[in-house]
């Protein structure tokens, strides 16, 4: 967070800022820095929590837009292998259909249902 966004905060919450700087009255800045630091490092350390108990990875993370990059990165892994399983499962279940109608026509030991067992070993 830079010195603008801690402006921009204090000005949001009603603080009186002039002409980019804030008002020393009472030493002010230097705790409304600290304080966002503070606040900073809660959030990161929330998102972090959060991504462990969701068993996203957390290697990277010394700030908020490094926890977000990864968790972008563990998404997009995590809908690969979604439709890597889904696409897997739906090639079982035509297989297995298959082998169905091969029992129904008492074609199983024919010599299309070994030619179709075998495309499955390739």
């Amino acid at each position: 967070m830079t010195q603008d966004d801690i402006i921009a905060m204090a000005r949001e919450a009603g603080f009186n800022v002039e002409q980019g700087f804030l008002l020393r009255i009472t030493g002010i800045d230097e705790d409304l820095v600290r304080f966002a630091a503070a606040a900073r490092a809660d959030e990161r350390n929330k998102l972090a929590t959060w991504m462990i108990a969701k068993d996203y990875a957390t290697g990277h993370g010394d700030t908020m837009e490094g926890l977000l990059e990864e968790l972008e990165r563990e998404v997009g892994f995590k809908r690969a292998e979604l439709w890597i399983k889904r696409i897997n499962e739906a090639v079982l279940a035509e297989r297995e259909a298959v082998e169905d109608l091969l029992k129904e026509y008492d074609m199983v030991n024919s010599a299309f249902a070994k030619d179709f067992r075998a495309m499955g070993q390739a």
